[in-house]
């Protein structure tokens, strides 16, 4: 599905899977670094240093559902280059927002989130896509593909009214994938750009890939 409203919140519903169903509570996790910093000592009175023994960070290996994510947010902007349009920048609040919902959907059913939340922070204009799929065509490169040939759900990766997105993935444990990406247009003086109604071809990426939660 695919949704965005601009404070009227008329929205737009392009289903494409209506199958849902109930899952454990499995989130995908954003990786973050642990270590101990390394210090400078000077050796006595002469002028000297050695570096204090430490222990380099490290960095919790990515899950399926976050390679997933990247994958998702390569292809959009290489959708958006290709067509002159600027790259959406992540952003961590719609991250978490997208992430969220990813899991609610497994959790609670296949449906839209209520976006208008997203008005009360940087954003004055916002869109959401949902998607889920499960099997051997359960990728990332296939979610894309349904996504670019939906002209709703394209509109929202393509516009030029969009500067920031999140896209959150949920993996469930029996492989199924739930994805949301939602898009943001940060709050500056002035209207929107317009969205236009941007053509699916040519397609960049239209290659299944090979990223899922399998």
């Amino acid at each position: 599905m695919g949704t965005s409203q601009r404070r009227s919140f008329a929205r737009t519903f392009v289903a494409f899977v209506v199958v849902a169903a109930a899952f454990g509570p499995l989130r995908a996790t954003e990786a973050k670094a642990t270590g101990q910093p390394c210090r400078a000592q000077r050796i006595g009175a002469m002028p000297a240093w050695k570096v204090a023994a430490c222990r380099p960070p490290t960095i919790p290996p990515l899950s399926k559902a976050n390679y997933v994510e990247i994958d998702l947010l390569t292809r959009v902007n290489q959708e958006r280059q290709a067509r002159g349009v600027a790259p959406l920048v992540s952003d961590p609040r719609l991250v978490q927002f997208a992430r969220d919902w990813s899991f609610t959907m497994a959790s609670s059913g296949f449906r839209h989130s209520d976006i208008r939340r997203l008005f009360e922070g940087r954003f004055n204009f916002v869109g959401e896509n949902i998607a889920w799929a499960s099997g051997s065509g359960a990728t990332a490169g296939n979610i894309h593909v349904m996504w670019m040939q939906s002209t709703g759900h394209r509109k929202n990766m393509l516009s030029p009214g969009f500067d920031s997105i999140g896209i959150g993935v949920f993996c469930g444990p029996d492989g199924k994938l739930w994805a949301t990406q939602n898009f943001g247009h940060r709050t500056v003086p002035g209207p929107a750009p317009p969205s236009g109604n941007p053509s699916a071809n040519p397609m960049v990426r239209g290659d299944p890939g090979s990223f899922t939660c399998s």
